[in-house]
């Protein structure tokens, strides 16, 4: 070896370590920082792209770039980013500064004296930017040159710059031509939309102080460039919906204010040629009796412009009691009447009680036909036609008969029917339908997977009135070949229908099949079979066509995402316009994903890379992704701080499955040294090997950065399941998988922990009473009381929790009079006197998804064993926690028990001795004394 050599080995050694040396543990305190890419959007052609970076607290940022070169330019505190369609200009928001905004909060600034958001407008030519102050919102024409429309808060400009109107200021909304600069402005505007082709723009107009009158919907024409008032003198204008051409206007309007009881809307219509008509109200023919326009329902026009889709609903009922004046509040009975023969529980009628009051019914208007046609009805209330609207059938789907088995029967199951646009007429095409049926974009057939003993694809033939199974024939199952589950298993999905119709592709666990519609032809496998050859999952790439958004084009390459199952690497791959050829393009130890195309064009493409120890950062590239640019550099503070990585580890259960797992190792691992070991888990996770995980505060779960920057050692392996036994089954792979990483020689026996949440808290309550191989366990949201548990309400829905431990996740196989000793054994407090292992509980007041007397009862039966136990109560929160403070909390503390246990540090105040509730809110007990808790 040359002396050169040498010297420069040393050198870098010397640096590498230096820089390690360097580096410090990830604190509580870098959460607020770190960013991710928030969403990316692409100009038209692909020109541009804008992308939208946030830290988990603090100000936003807007990156501009060529996908294919490097970053031009970066607005701060910038978000939604908006193209012209000429690609000559962007749009976006611009916020206030976060740390003025709590500083405004904290001095209790009166709301009128916060600071407000702004506009820029970016020239893509020269990169200058102009900002305008007090912008409530903007829009852009999808297809509009260089138009753009903002609304100015209310009372601001006081004086609109090029504005003849004289009367009072209040919100007004400035036209804007960015080309040359001109502007249009209309003053007292509450809402506005553009035609998608930005040939016009509607806009309501609030009455002023004087006159109702003067109040209405008004039409700005980009071509005589000036405004037209079409309607005035209603009370309320709402619902602004054009055709894409912008050549008809449709929305909502009714004389009676908003303090009325009832408020009777009308449809009105305007052309530029026809002018303005009403037309439907409650005594239009069609319209069902005692029916009328919701105000609830959206409005749409068919794409070819031919039918304008509504809602109608029945009009509210006045009972009797409302109406007697002699009834006081405190007179009527509180109380809900649950009856057997509800279709739906009374939880969850009273969750939905609002939306059935609002729910609205579709029904379509003939525009040259000139009438009216209810499609929805109580009785078969979903209807759904294609993308676009343009079929002249569309499906209907009817729950009603199956609803009321929902608390225990799964798959849901309901009927489908075709319905005739021109009459309303529904035929009924299939009952007992196990998946939502979709309609293709031509609108020729209707499509769904059957989720039966022999379960297949079945697509009706709308014309020819034909059901057919055109999947017959394909050698592989097309649902889930891991399905552990006591229930039939669900498909792997479908990527969509080719242009006309022409076929449906569906997918089996690794490739894609294309299904002949007509029944003609077999089925033919468009990746060759190239994906199970390699154990490599394909799935089309979710990109958008442009009018054929909606369907997967004829004659164009594609792009699919892989998943490698046994690698767990990611990829990008292209599928030639022939289907002939499967050619890759980005393929390794990442995770690739968010593919997106230009609207118009395949002339460049983004997408998101990242790993483990990688944080994800958006990548620009030409079509055949020769030249790969990174456009974005998120969290570059990541490397001061010590990391760690990700490896694939494999293990065999106690039921003899080989399984995969991933161990997260600190930085600058040592296999002489041992460590503490955290185990975490849920059901199957390896796949997410090369997932970034951000370090954040925990809304439930540890934070696999955080305790591996703190040199812990975490486990996460797959679990497969047993009907009847998850408690079991989970057992049987967590400790072997456990058992073979302290084979290994670098883990602290003595010194292993549990964490879970949810599905993942019941395991660990579970494992505590099989096993004192842990020395702690940390628990969310347990189960801990099957038979309880099961009769329960799952409060988030209304629903009964009965179908899930029969049917899905919890996988007992039976009722609680059938199996009543599976519910017993799979209970974790049936066997708390086991239990050995201090144990760490949350459980939320507010939880929806699992009640907290869960938790509660298994917090009292170890109290009462006198076996250490803590529960964390976080109030009016959730199942998972949603307030930065509250998971900013479970954080610290649940960093502070597992170093308790696992690192021998001294403990806390909250664990030695308690916060009584005389005290809440006044101190947090971190600290180890009362001395260093006053310091905190």
């Amino acid at each position: 070896m040359s002396l050169l050599r040498l010297t420069c080995g040393l050198f870098l050694l010397c640096m590498s370590v230096g820089f390690a040396q360097n580096q410090r543990p990830i604190t509580h305190q870098d959460y607020a920082a770190w960013e991710g890419v928030d969403e990316s959007t692409l100009s038209r052609q692909g020109t541009w792209a804008a992308i939208t970076v946030s830290p988990q607290q603090g100000d936003p940022r807007v990156v501009l770039a060529p996908p294919t070169g490097s970053a031009q330019l970066i607005l701060q505190r910038a978000s939604h980013p908006a193209f012209t369609a000429s690609e000559k200009f962007v749009a976006m928001s611009i916020h206030p500064a976060y740390d003025t905004v709590r500083a405004k909060k904290l001095a209790e600034v009166a709301k009128k004296d916060m600071p407000h958001d702004s506009l820029a407008v970016v020239s893509l030519a020269d990169l200058t930017v102009v900002k305008v102050g007090h912008v409530q919102s903007f829009a852009i024409p999808p297809k509009g040159g260089d138009w753009l429309a903002y609304l100015y808060e209310e009372g601001y400009p006081e004086t609109p710059e090029d504005s003849t109107d004289d009367d009072l200021p209040g919100q007004t909304l400035v036209i804007q031509n960015l080309a040359n600069q001109t502007t249009y402005t209309l003053n007292r505007v509450s809402g506005y939309a553009w035609a998608h082709e930005g040939t016009r723009l509607a806009a309501i107009r609030k009455p002023s102080a004087d006159s109702v009158q003067d109040g209405g919907v008004y039409v700005f024409d980009v071509k005589n460039l000036a405004f037209t008032a079409v309607d005035e003198g209603w009370e309320t204008y709402q619902g602004l919906t054009w055709d894409e051409p912008g050549t008809q206007l449709a929305y909502l309007a009714t004389p009676d204010s908003a303090e009325a009881d009832r408020r009777a809307f009308t449809l009105k219509y305007w052309s530029p040629r026809g002018g303005l008509v009403s037309l439907v109200d409650a005594n239009t023919p069609g319209m069902p009796e005692a029916w009328w326009v919701s105000e609830h329902g959206s409005l749409n026009f068919s794409k070819n412009g031919t039918r304008l889709f509504l809602g109608t609903r029945p009009q509210p009922v006045k009972y009797a009691y409302e109406e007697d004046s002699t009834l006081l509040e405190e007179d009527r009975p509180g109380l809900d009447i649950w009856n057997w023969q509800d279709v739906r529980l009374m939880p969850q009628q009273l969750l939905e009680a609002k939306d059935d009051e609002k729910k609205s019914y579709t029904a379509v208007w003939w525009i040259k036909e000139g009438k009216l046609v209810q499609l929805a009805t109580p009785e078969i209330p979903e209807v759904e036609g294609d993308e676009h609207r343009n079929s002249t059938v569309w499906v209907g789907q009817d729950r009603s008969p199956y609803q009321r088995s929902y608390s225990w029967a799964y798959p849901w199951a309901h009927d489908v029917y075709s319905v005739d646009l021109a009459t309303g007429a529904k035929r009924l095409i299939y009952q007992g339908a196990t998946d939502n049926a979709k309609l293709s974009p031509g609108g020729r057939y209707v499509a769904w997977f059957e989720i039966s003993a022999d379960s297949n694809w079945m697509v009706y033939d709308l014309k020819d009135q034909v059901l057919r199974q055109p999947s017959d024939g394909i050698p592989h199952p097309l649902w889930d070949e891991l399905n552990d589950r006591p229930m039939l298993p669900n498909p792997y999905g479908a990527a969509g229908w080719v242009e006309d119709d022409e076929a449906l592709w569906i997918y089996d666990r690794y490739d894609i099949w294309s299904l002949d519609p007509t029944g003609k032809n077999g089925p033919v496998n468009v990746t060759q079979g190239q994906g199970r050859r390699h154990q490599r999952e394909l799935r089309l790439a979710e990109l958008n066509w442009n009018d054929a958004a909606y369907a997967i084009p004829k004659r164009q390459e594609v792009l699919l995402n892989s998943y490698h199952e046994e690698t767990k690497e990611y990829g990008i791959y292209a599928l030639g316009s022939r289907r002939n050829a499967l050619v890759r393009r980005v393929e390794g130890p990442y995770r690739y994903h968010r593919v997106q195309k230009a609207p118009e064009s395949t002339r460049s493409v983004v997408f998101v890379r990242e790993s483990f120890e990688e944080s994800p950062n958006l990548y620009g590239t030409a079509w055949d992704f020769a030249d790969v640019k990174k456009l974005t550099n998120l969290n570059p503070q990541q490397a001061e701080l010590l990391w760690g990585t990700a490896e694939l580890m494999h293990f065999t259960s106690l039921q003899g499955d080989a399984l995969d797992g991933v161990l997260y190792k600190p930085a600058n691992f040592d296999p002489s040294k041992q460590y503490p070991m955290i185990v975490y888990f849920y059901e199957r996770l390896s796949q997410t090997m090369y997932a970034h995980m951000n370090p954040r505060p925990s809304s439930s779960t540890i934070n696999i950065p955080w305790a591996v920057s703190n040199g812990y050692l975490v486990l996460v392996p797959d679990i497969t399941y047993q009907i009847g036994a998850p408690g079991p089954s989970a057992y049987d792979c967590i400790v072997p998988a456990t058992q073979a990483v302290i084979a290994q020689g670098f883990v602290k026996e003595d010194a292993i922990g549990l964490q879970g949440q949810s599905w993942g808290g019941y395991q660990t309550a579970y494992l505590v009473t099989r096993t004192n191989l842990y020395a702690c366990a940390s628990a969310g949201a347990i189960v801990s009381n099957m038979t309880s548990a099961y009769g329960g309400i799952r409060w988030g829905s209304g629903l009964s929790r009965a179908f899930q431990y029969e049917h899905t996740q919890s996988r007992l196989g039976g009722s609680l009079w059938e199996s009543p000793r599976e519910y017993i054994e799979n209970s974790p407090l049936f066997f708390a006197d086991r239990v050995r292992t201090p144990l760490l509980l949350m459980h939320n007041d507010e939880d929806s998804a699992v009640p907290w007397y869960q938790g509660i009862e298994m917090f009292n039966a170890l109290r009462r064993l006198n076996q250490p136990v803590w529960m964390l109560v976080y109030n009016g929160e959730p199942h998972n926690l949603r307030q930065w403070r509250n998971r900013m909390d479970l954080s610290m503390r649940m960093g502070q028990f597992f170093d308790v246990y696992l690192k021998g540090a001294p403990m806390p105040l909250w664990m030695e001795s308690g916060i009584p509730a005389t005290d809440k809110g006044r101190y947090l007990g971190y600290g180890t004394t009362q001395e260093e808790e006053k310091q905190d």
